[in-house]
Formats: C-alpha cells, structure tokens, sequence
C-alpha cells in the first residue's frame, strides 16, 4: 500500500514537472469553470503567481468585453467535449495582470478523472507570429506584380490587391475558387497536370519558360502574361506563390523594337550600298576634275592671268581635299560594322611602323620622336592602328610650325588601368574648346593653317568605344600663337569694317568678296575665320560688357559652322548684348536643316540664305533689313 502510495506521488510528480516544461501555459479548469491546475508558463505568459490563479474563475485572464458570454461557450463544450481549437476563425485575445491585452491560440481538450470531466486549455501567445503574418501581407501588397497563393487541389488561398486589379476580380469572389478561373478556357484543362508536377518537384522558377502564357480577365479579355514560381512551406502543408506580371507593354515595345530593327538593318544595308556609290562613282567625277585641271595648268596656265590661274588651282586643291573627305566619310562609316578580332597586339611594332611612316610624309623637318614603354594591349589590330595613326600622324601635322618638333610616345598608370599617349610641342588648341575635338567634321585651326577634315579624332574615339576603350585629350593652349591673335586684333582696331564677315572657308571667303565687288558694293570687309576671332573684334579681347564699342558694323554675315565657337554662339551674343543687338545679322551657310532655320531666326537672325551665295537672294534679304541696306549701297 505504501509503494502504491510512492508510486502515485511520483507520478503526479512527473506528470507536474511535465505540465511545467510545456512551451505553452497549460490551465485546467472544472465544469464551474474553477481554475485547478497550472503551469509555469502560465504564471510567466499572464503574470500572475500559481497561487492567485488556483480555485479563481478562468474569465479572469479574458478581456473584460468577453467574459460574460465566456460561460455559454464553455457550457457547450462540456456539453459536447472533443480536441478541438477554440474560436477556430476568430481572434482570440488574453488579458495579463497589468490589463495589457495579447492575442492567443487556444487548443481545447477534455480529461476525464476521479473528480470528474475537467478541459485542458494549451495557450499559446501569436503575438510575434501576427506581426509576422501582417508584414508578409504588407509585402504582398505593396508587390507591383499580382500575388496569388494555392494550395495541393488548385484553391487559391491568398491574392493581393494588384491581383484584384490586374484581373478584375475583388478579393472575395476570387479566395476558394480553382486557379484555373483566371486561364483562358483552352488552358484550363492541361493546367492540373502541370501544378501536380510543380507539387511533386517544388522550385523556384518561371512557369513555361520560352512559352506564350495568357491571362483572363473577368470581363474575358487575354492579355501575355509573365509567371514567377515558389513554393512555401506551412503548417497547412505546401502551397505555391505565382508572381504574375502583365507584360502587354512590354511586347508592344518588343514588337516596334523588332520593326526598328529591321529598319535600321534596312538603313546599314542603304549604308553600305552608299558607301559602294561614294567609293566608286563619287571618286570618278573628282579624279576627272582633278586630271583635266591639272591639264588646263599644265598647258594653258602661262598663258592664263594670274587671277584665273589662281581660281584654277583652288579648284585643283579643293578637289583633292574633297578626295580626302571622302576616303575618311568611307573609313569612318565603316567603324563599328566590320567583325573585331580582338587579342594581344604588340603595340610597339604598330607604333614603329606609323612613325616611319609619317617620317616618310615629313621629310626635310627636324622632328625628335621618343618612344617610351609601349606594352602589349589587347584589342583589335586594324582598329588599333588606325587609332594610333590618327594621333601619331596628328603630332606631325601640328608640330609643321615648329623649327624643332618634339612628339613623345608612350604608356603610364593611371587609376589601375593603362593608359597610352601622345605628346608633342605643336600648335595646342584652347582647353575651353576641348569638347568639340571628337565630334565630326569639327575643328579648331583653320583649314589654311593645318589641312584636314575634322573626321581623324572622331575615328580614333569610335575606333576605342567599339574596342570598350577610351580616348581622351590633354593638350594645353599655345600662349604664343594667343599673343599673336592678340595682337592682330590691336592692330586692327583703328580700322573698323562696315561689314563682318564671319567665314573660315577661304574659299567661301573669295566667294563672298567677289559678289560683293560683282554688286559695287564698296563696303569696308573685315574677316574673322571663327567664331572667337568675330566676337574679339566686336567687343574687344577682354570682351568688357561695360564698355562702348566704337564705330561697330552695320551688317554681321555670319556662318553657322565655324572652329572654336560656332555661329549659334555667335548670333547668341550678338544679340544678347544691347550694344550689338540691333546690328543685322544676315547667315550665310551650307545648311539647308530646318532645325538650323528655326534655331537662327529664335536667336535673332534678321535672314538665313544658303550657300553657295545666290546674290539676288542676298540682296532682297539685305533690302528686307531697311535703312541698313540705303547705308550699305551707298555708303
């Protein structure tokens, strides 16, 4: 009798220490709803002592809101006792000793004993699982794509909003139903089969990759949509996330991007048919020019006059620049469409050979060129030659002036990378006008000064962008070629010009002089050959906006195109300036582009003629300028 008596005792021992390791506050009450037993999660979870809670009624760990309905329910699961979850859908909430309420899972159970039925209540505080939930619904619904969870048998289980308005469904009429209701119908039947073979391989990853997919909205109409897979382990067993993304926008900007492309492919292959064209029929014209005045020259030149003579050479050499505009037009049409052969070029040997080269060009002139340390590179041959031609050949050409020419070659460390160079001790250009030396066609000295078509430097930089290179300058301006235009400048200014003609063609130049002589007009012309030279003249070489200029044109014929500072700039100025705003200005160029016309008259422009000079059109549009033209016919 007395073992038995040990034995209960340790096993009801046994059976409290169990109740008191439980995760969750364990608390037993009776029919009348008295509280007998307890656990020390409980005294920790409610913040009562075990002894303030024995023989106390459960409703005072409830809110007070729902302890007077608490005894129906407890009534009705005595009355029909089973394991079961209380309030099964609902939210549930404990009240502590210091009154703070918390939400809680109540799992019911009935124990039958000696004195009868008492229920085992495990609670289990969610505060920290709620939060949990309610962040993951924050982040479903602050997705920008549509969010729908399923489960096993194709019920959809949670939807986001931007699924309501991706498909036009509201949440209710979605949540319960087959995710096959947001198919089009041809799809419905096959669908299973593939969310059975998700379910038994879970992954994360796109749903019929390389597939067309399709959506439907509730109003029946299919638009492509794009579907992102994962699989989420929970309580209830595996369900699967569909991300879903409309991509109608994107397959229209994938359609005309289609259609641009066949176009621009239809645009290289006019290119290369004009290139073709150029190459061949553009060259016959200029080698018969060419060839027939060199025979004019040759055979009549001493009996022609010294005038005519000239105006036949200046179409000799005008011929010949024009070939070299063409054979750089051609080269450099052709960079970024011929096949790259990239791998490691000895940059020594390209560098020896363009410098023998340009030596051959130069004979007669005392030119020092040092080669420094010229390692390896890797990129494309052709390319990478034609890169060091054009600056190595550019070093020669701009030294021409100096009586000792000093060009240095070489390679140094700059931020981890290798970077080769080019010095020399020529002419510079002004770091101010530095931006405009890799566009085409632009340049910053005069044709008569240094030959060339402003295309060289703009080949080397598309030659290094297609190489994933970079070309850049560092060349600082030569004080003494600025002193020198100084002062010209002071020199001139005793002596100021009825007309500014702003041109740095010298061609166009004669042109320009010769329909004024042609018309009597017996103007005073003077010429500046850009753009920095024309405002120098206007306003002086400090260019004080303060001071008066005397004596100031009554006519600017002014180019667009022009070194340094081109004529926009110009007319800008101009007419900014309340000293020179009222001054006409008439521009005379070789574009015909509407932009051009626009962005001229928006500027002030009082005309815009297009070369070549039609001197009947000059002189209605210097007749339109009033006053000006009485002063200018008879001054």
């Amino acid at each position: 009798m007395t073992r038995r008596r040990r034995d209960g005792r340790r096993a009801g021992d046994l059976a409290v220490a169990a109740l008191d390791a439980a995760p969750d506050a364990i608390v037993i009450v009776n029919q009348t709803g008295e509280i007998v037993l307890v656990n020390a999660q409980t005294e920790r979870m409610f913040g009562y002592a075990r002894a303030e809670l024995l023989g106390e009624q459960i409703e005072m760990l409830l809110p007070p809101r729902y302890r007077e309905r608490h005894p129906a329910h407890r009534d009705n699961f005595f009355a029909m006792p089973n394991v079961r979850p209380m309030g099964a859908g609902l939210e549930l909430y404990g009240q502590r000793k210091d009154g703070t309420e918390f939400l809680i899972e109540i799992s019911l159970s009935p124990l039958e004993t000696e004195d009868g039925r008492l229920v085992s209540s495990a609670i289990r505080d969610i505060t920290q699982r709620r939060k949990a939930e309610q962040k993951f619904k924050d982040l479903l619904e602050a997705a920008p794509d549509a969010i729908i969870i399923v489960d096993q048998a194709g019920d959809i289980v949670i939807v986001n909003t931007q699924t309501e308005k991706l498909f036009g469904y509201a949440r209710i009429e979605l949540l319960g139903e087959q995710i096959e209701m947001l198919l089009p119908p041809r799809y419905r039947e096959r669908h299973p089969a593939h969310r059975d073979n998700f379910f038994a391989m879970p992954n994360v990853r796109p749903m019929g990759a390389s597939l067309e997919l399709y959506g439907q909205r509730k109003d029946g109409t299919e638009f492509p949509i794009e579907i992102s897979l994962s699989p989420l382990e929970t309580e209830a067993g595996t369900l699967v996330s569909s991300a879903i993304r409309d991509i109608t926008g994107r397959r229209r900007y994938e359609s005309v991007l289609q259609e641009k492309n066949i176009q621009l492919q239809a645009a290289v292959n006019e290119l290369d048919a004009f290139s073709y064209s150029v190459s061949h029929d553009l060259r016959a014209p200029l080698r018969a020019i060419d060839g027939f005045s060199r025979i004019l020259l040759k055979q009549y030149g001493p009996a022609l006059a010294e005038e005519p003579r000239e105006y036949l050479q200046l179409v000799r050499d005008n011929t010949v620049q024009m070939g070299h505009l063409v054979d750089d037009l051609l080269r450099f049409s052709r960079l970024g469409r011929q096949p790259l052969s990239k791998q490691q070029v000895a940059t020594g040997t390209i560098i020896e050979q363009v410098v023998r080269d340009a030596r051959q060009q130069a004979k007669g002139r005392s030119i020092s060129v040092s080669v420094g340390e010229t390692p390896t590179a890797w990129g494309d041959p052709p390319l990478l030659k034609q890169v060091f031609a054009n600056l190595i050949q550019n070093a020669f050409k701009y030294t021409r002036m100096r009586a000792e020419a000093v060009i240095e070659i070489g390679s140094c460390e700059i931020g981890g990378e290798r970077v080769f160079f080019v010095r020399d001790n020529g002419a510079g250009f002004d770091m101010e006008y530095a931006d405009k030396l890799f566009g085409v066609f632009q340049r910053l000295h005069r044709v008569e000064d240094f030959e060339g078509t402003g295309v060289g430097l703009r080949s080397c930089n598309a030659s290094s962008s297609v190489m994933a290179a970079a070309s850049g300058l560092k060349r600082p301006s030569t004080k003494a070629r600025h002193s020198t235009l100084q002062r010209r400048f002071q020199s001139m200014s005793d002596q100021r010009a009825e007309i500014l003609l702003v041109e740095d063609n010298p061609n166009d130049v004669k042109l320009t002089l010769n329909a004024f002589a042609t018309a009597n007009l017996a103007n005073s012309v003077h010429v500046a050959r850009d753009g920095v030279e024309a405002l120098e003249y206007l306003f002086g070489a400090e260019q004080n906006s303060g001071q008066k200029i005397p004596n100031p044109p009554k006519l600017v014929l002014l180019d667009l195109k022009l070194p340094r500072l081109d004529g926009h700039e110009v007319l800008k100025r101009i007419k900014g300036d309340p000293r020179t705003s009222g001054i006409p200005v008439v521009v005379l160029t070789s574009s015909s582009e509407e932009r051009d016309v626009m962005r001229t008259y928006q500027n002030g422009a009082n005309s815009y003629i297009v070369k070549p000079v039609d001197f009947e059109q000059f002189t209605e549009s210097v007749r339109d300028i009033g006053k000006y033209w009485l002063v200018l016919n008879h001054s």
